[in-house]
């Protein structure tokens, strides 16, 4: 069983955004520690910022499925008016 730290229960709560200090940050650091022979430094960061996931709680659905309902409305709009340009 995994011991999550509170920083990693942090990042949980971030939504959407809860990957970004993960893949954004850690990785390309992890890879310049792991460059110049910092092995368990690099994996020691990887590892601290994983954020908090509940394997048990469903991800919610993507916000795109919502864009794509609006778009598709969007466009029955105008094929109804008529609009050429669809």
């Amino acid at each position: 069983m995994i011991k999550w730290t509170p920083f990693q229960k942090f990042l949980g709560r971030l939504g959407r955004f809860k990957w970004v200090l993960h893949n954004l940050v850690a990785h390309p650091l992890c890879e310049v520690l792991w460059q110049v022979g910092l092995h368990r430094a690099s994996f020691w960061l990887h590892d601290a910022t994983l954020p908090f996931v509940d394997e048990e709680e469903p991800e919610p659905e993507p916000e795109s499925e919502l864009e794509v309902e609006r778009l598709a409305a969007y466009l029955s709009t105008k094929k109804a008016r008529g609009d050429e340009k669809v």
